[in-house]
């Protein structure tokens, strides 16, 4: 009995000091991924440093909109949901096109350069935050939106709303009214806390996220891009701004929905490999409109990163004989 006993407490004691090693591990690994996580922050803040654009200052925080290219019309682009930066999303695509148009990249607050802000991210409130951008930043009407994903029901509200502010809506593979996936938003929105929690404490940048995003495989942005594309990703994304617009996502498709289409000419690039309910919503949007056409994209959306010179000459094409 004696010598059972002091082998039980040999044993308590050696298992004590393996589990207090194995947090005592755990607890080093986790303070390293967290300086780690402070040090990489510190050097991609310099990746992204000075702003692509000019930084305005609208309800007491700064939104960046980003102008270059010349001509008389103008493309306004309108990023979606949860990109960390919408200048070099698309510019692929816009650089395409500098000498035929003027091109307007807006940033939301919560994308890109723009401020994270706190409050609700309301259809409403996203359209007043932007129009009041471009006024800030001397640009004005008429223009072509060009909307993808949940930015599409923003330029449909616009159309409605403002009509002489807009000259036409070229989706690029934007979500039209009414359209909402409920399973789609629940996911996005349960992955999006997930990974919050992972960034909050450093885990985040190990998952690999960067390789979601096909800008880091187009050929149309120079490698010091896609490391800046890098950066913001470790930087903006899944941040409370950009979560809180998932809350909205369902209210806004209904909005957009409330009143009648607007009759602007309308070119939908739809990716067909996308789910049915989506290539479908569109087609049908499209039918109910007389300026309207679909080009479908042999791809999964969005497409303008991989496919942005098929749009390109689509969108001139499409232009020069809708847009007068």
């Amino acid at each position: 009995m004696k010598y059972l006993k002091k082998f039980l407490m040999f044993l308590l004691k050696t298992i004590l000091k393996l589990v207090g090693a194995v947090v005592g591990a755990v607890l080093v690994f986790i303070i390293a991924i967290v300086l780690y996580d402070k040090l990489m922050m510190k050097r991609e803040a310099a990746r992204i440093d000075p702003p692509l654009g000019k930084l305005v200052e609208v309800d007491g925080g700064n939104m960046c909109v980003y102008q270059g290219g010349e001509g008389k019309k103008t493309l306004c682009f309108l990023s979606g949901w949860n990109t960390p930066s919408p200048i070099l999303d698309y510019k692929s695509l816009y650089s395409q096109m500098y000498d035929d148009y003027n091109i307007v990249v807006i940033e939301r607050f919560g994308y890109g350069h723009s401020d994270d802000v706190e409050g609700e991210r309301n259809l409403k409130t996203i359209l007043k935050q932007d129009r009041a951008a471009l006024s800030k930043a001397g640009i004005e009407g008429p223009l072509i939106l060009c909307p993808t994903d949940i930015a599409g029901y923003e330029a449909v509200l616009w159309a409605q709303e403002y009509p002489e502010e807009v000259q036409a809506i070229i989706g690029l593979d934007m979500y039209v009214p009414g359209y909402y996936n409920k399973s789609e938003n629940e996911a996005r929105l349960e992955n999006a806390k997930k990974e919050a929690r992972h960034k909050k404490y450093g885990a985040f940048r190990i998952l690999h996220v960067e390789d979601e995003y096909d800008a880091l495989d187009s050929d149309g942005l120079t490698d010091e891009e896609k490391n800046a594309y890098r950066a913001f990703i470790y930087t903006k994304r899944w941040n409370p701004t950009a979560i809180e617009e998932l809350n909205s996502i369902e209210e806004s498709s209904k909005l957009a929905a409330k009143e009648d289409a607007p009759e602007v000419p309308t070119l939908l690039f739809v990716s067909k490999n996308s789910e049915k309910e989506y290539v479908e919503a569109a087609e049908n949007y499209a039918d109910g409109l007389k300026k309207s056409k679909v080009i479908e994209l042999d791809t999964s959306r969005p497409a303008h990163n991989l496919m942005y010179k098929e749009i390109c000459e689509d969108m001139k094409n499409y232009i020069a004989g809708n847009v007068k």
